[in-house]
């Protein structure tokens, strides 16, 4: 099945970059059918090859037909059909529809998924729709379940991604959901209900249920004492799938550790109960195919109950297939069942090839039974034949000659231990034995995570930008406790048992203490820029090689792993130096939804970075979170930028402050630069800098500086600016020279910090103005274009954003000054490439 899968795969990422029409797959996979049928009717060996061949192209022509398929919208989609009626974006919409996924609370706000079934003015339309209801202060969460029906009225936005190179894929990410648009709803908006219900029956019961389930975890917790802890939201997250209670900081934990992937409900978690089930059978003596159907029933159960159940559907239908071939007494080939889940899911599905979660979720188990088992087989598995029940000579009449004579050794050292001891045979031998067959255990699981480790350092340094070099050792642990904690919890969830939840919530607790003694004490977690393509390429076949080069004896154990042990250790070390042109000066804006983030490449090599914030509320995903972590860094990271020659932050709007912390944390920064005035809202930076030991400067009217080959003025505010200023108004800005080129940095000023800089920049031939408070109609006046002059203008802002951003009178003014406007909002990130003499522009979306 490798084949036929790789066919496959590889049809589904040819219809990214050409479309294959019906009438050309039809016309190609005839051909190929003729081919295929005539080479295999031959006795010929090169004729049979060719129509494998030929049957291989005619899976890769029906993958990109389907793929080429599933990117075509239907024309009642409810995007498509808001582009026929040419809708003002602007304006609300009146819709009709019913709750496909129940309402999270995000704190001051509601998010959830709704099914359109029309829209009033413009007609029928389905698809899904993100809705983000806001809350004012002291408002209530919304009270509704899956499948009421409900009018309400919200403005629409178009799904859109950030316009960095390497930035997540969001739309596709919600379009494999079967969400196509976003929907903004006010405060006090109203919500009227409809009659009737809306969705199936099973997904009704199966959210009553999953509710039901939640209430009890909870309940359980309040009788335990853990109500609100750690361990209550751990329990959530792993038992039930819901993350949003999560602490941040124990996230990271988690992550930096190596071993989130306990905290969140995957296929570990489904084969852990299926063996729990099993196990439970055989204690009561049922027959082993009793077992394992039972096994079989809770782990398709369980996938079943979850909400987003792509993780664990994918365990059960494995977990099928292989218990399947065990009932039916037929060889059991891992790498098979993995490939034909993977088929079967790529050909209901094509999309999925780009999702994060398939592509690691079949590459772990992949390398499980291509490397970990042949590996098991040549280690571990000869040791533990020998200690099988090692007085029962009988058992070496069944094994090869190498086995049978370690068996032999091992009764020769049991013998002596038995006389000195005094003790019967099977105490003595007993705990020797018990002794190494722990030993053993510790031994396979240190080489399972090892071999997981090496084999997934490129996937994810691409995706994540980050090694955990601690799971190995993690993992020795949190494989136990997690073996205690599924079983205990859901057995304890559905008999509503107080010790079996306390049991699990210690195993928990256990868990996120070894979590945090792995980051703390052993800093082997690493940042790591996301490698070139060739080399995660050279990495995965490598990994192919070992598992090849494990199953020949001729090549040593050392000698297969080499290569991949090379491959990965390039990726973490990443001896490639930063993106940035030397000689020239650059200015980036990164794309971050509505806010500012700078990035300036200096003539010398090094990188600094103005500003870190965005209100993703507004952007790209209308859940909260770090923009810094989740955005900024991983723009860095994908430049090979590792340390910063300063991080400036302008004034303290969460625009531009937010993701701040995020960046001291994950980079070494040589100097924090900070306006003259002091504000609360810095008081955290200030302690983590003084923790990091990054000396904080702070910047005010007339101070100059050089740095990496190029000049930095501050033109405002003044040493004696005021507090009770508006911050706007205080904002740092800064004048940055190189060669015949100015570039203006007027974080959020308005039109009377303006005019004092007006006055600072007069006899200045500008060439860049970042636009003060992302084109705000009280920024950008006539005064400062007029005295600045310059030829490019850049705006930060969010798709969609509901403060107007550029306003258009500050479009009008930058027109008249003949001024060439540039948004990351339409054109992505934009770069300007200074030599000094020549400038040069480009955009993630305008090359």
């Amino acid at each position: 099945m490798l084949a036929p899968l790789a066919a496959v795969a590889g049809g589904v990422f040819a219809a990214r970059f050409a479309d294959f029409s019906t009438p050309d797959v039809a016309l190609g996979a005839a051909c190929a059918a003729l081919l295929a049928a005539f080479g295999l009717r031959r006795p010929d060996l090169h004729a049979t090859r060719a129509g494998m061949t030929a049957c291989l192209l005619g899976f890769a022509l029906c993958a990109a037909w389907l793929q080429g398929l599933s990117l075509r919208p239907a024309p009642d989609r409810v995007d498509q059909v808001l582009d026929r009626a040419a809708v003002d974006w602007d304006l609300p919409l009146r819709w009709q529809g019913w709750v496909r996924s129940p309402p999270r609370d995000l704190g001051d706000a509601d998010q959830l998924v709704l099914e359109v079934e029309s829209i009033t003015g413009v007609g029928p339309a389905h698809g899904g729709v993100q809705a983000t209801v806001a809350r004012e202060p002291g408002d209530p969460p919304l009270a509704l379940r899956y499948g009421d029906r409900v009018e309400w009225l919200g403005r629409p936005r178009r799904l859109a991604n950030l316009g960095n190179p390497g930035a997540f894929d969001r739309v596709g990410w919600l379009a494999r959901r079967r969400i196509h648009l976003a929907v903004s709803v006010r405060p006090k908006a109203p919500w009227a209900p409809l009659p009737g219900r809306g969705g199936s029956r099973f997904e009704a019961w199966r959210w009553r249920l999953r509710e039901l389930l939640r209430q009890r975890l909870r309940a359980l917790a309040a009788r335990a004492g853990r109500s609100g802890s750690d361990a209550e939201a751990s329990l959530e997250a792993m038992l039930l799938g819901e993350r949003a209670a999560l602490r941040p900081g124990l996230r990271a934990d988690f992550q930096r550790s190596g071993v989130y992937h306990v905290l969140v409900v995957s296929g570990l978690h489904v084969g852990l109960l299926a063996a729990a089930a099993f196990w439970l059978c055989r204690l009561v003596g049922a027959p082993r195919r009793w077992g394992a159907a039972a096994g079989l029933a809770a782990a398709v159960g369980y996938a079943l109950l979850l909400e987003d159940s792509t993780p664990t559907g994918r365990a059960a239908w494995m977990l099928a297939l292989y218990t399947a071939a065990a009932l039916l007494f037929r060889q059991r080939r891992p790498l098979n069942v993995i490939a034909a889940v993977a088929l079967g899911f790529l050909l209901f599905q094509p999309a999925l090839l780009a999702d994060v979660g398939f592509q690691l979720s079949f590459l772990s188990v992949g390398l499980i039974a291509g490397i970990v088992a042949p590996l098991f087989e040549r280690t571990v598995e000869p040791w533990r034949q020998a200690f099988r029940q090692p007085w029962n000579a009988d058992l070496d009449l069944h094994l090869d000659a190498a086995a049978a004579a370690r068996r032999v050794r091992l009764r020769e050292w049991l013998e002596p231990l038995e006389r000195l001891s005094r003790l019967p045979r099977p105490w003595a031998s007993g705990l020797l034995v018990a002794a190494a067959r722990s030993g053993l255990a510790v031994v396979s699981m240190a080489l399972l995570s090892s071999v997981l480790s090496l084999g997934l350092a490129g996937p994810l340094a691409w995706h994540f930008q980050q090694f955990a070099g601690g799971g190995p050792l993690a993992n020795l642990f949190a494989a136990p406790l997690l073996a205690v904690i599924v079983p205990a919890g859901l057995l304890g969830l559905a008999l509503d048992a107080a010790p079996l939840y306390t049991l699990a919530a210690r195993a928990v607790e256990a868990l996120a203490a070894v979590a945090r003694w792995t980051v703390e004490t052993l800093p082997l977690d690493r940042d790591v820029p996301p490698p070139p393509a060739w080399l995660v390429a050279a990495a995965l076949a490598a990994a192919v090689g070992w598992g090849w080069a494990l199953r020949r004896p001729r090549f040593g154990l050392l000698l297969a792993a080499a290569p991949a042990c090379l491959a990965a250790a390039c990726i973490v070390v990443h001896p490639f130096p930063p993106a940035i042109e030397p000689g020239k000066l650059e200015l980036t804006a990164i794309d971050v939804g509505q806010g500012d983030a700078l990035l300036l490449g200096l003539p010398d090599g090094s990188a600094g970075l103005v500003d870190a914030g965005g209100l993703p509320r507004y952007g790209p995903d209308p859940a909260s979170f770090d923009i810094g972590e989740e955005v900024v860094a991983p723009y860095l990271w994908r430049r090979s930028i590792r340390r910063l020659a300063f991080l400036a932050v302008t004034h303290p709007d969460a625009d531009h402050l937010g993701g701040a912390a995020a960046i001291l944390r994950r980079f070494p920064v040589d100097r924090l630069w900070l306006g003259p005035v002091s504000y609360p809202a810095y008081e955290p930076l200030l302690a983590l800098a003084k923790e990091r030991g990054v000396p904080v400067e702070r910047l005010s009217q007339g101070r100059t500086l050089s740095l990496g080959g190029a000049a930095f003025d501050a033109l405002w505010p003044p040493a004696t600016a005021s507090p009770l200023a508006a911050s706007n108004n205080n904002s740092l800005t800064l004048l940055v020279r190189y060669g015949s080129h100015e570039l203006l940095l007027a974080g959020d000023l308005e039109s009377d910090g303006e005019a004092a800089v007006a006055q600072a920049v007069r006899g200045y031939n500008g060439e860049v103005l970042k636009l003060a408070h992302h084109g705000s109609r009280t920024s950008s006046t006539s005064l400062l274009l007029q005295t600045f002059r310059p030829e490019l203008a850049i705006a930060s802002v969010g798709l969609g954003n509901p403060f107007g951003h550029p306003h258009a009178a500050a479009l009008d003014r930058l027109r008249a000054a003949h001024a060439r406007l540039y948004r990351t909002d339409l054109d992505g990130a934009v770069t300007v490439l200074s030599d000094g003499r020549r400038l040069e522009i480009r955009s993630f979306r305008r090359p």
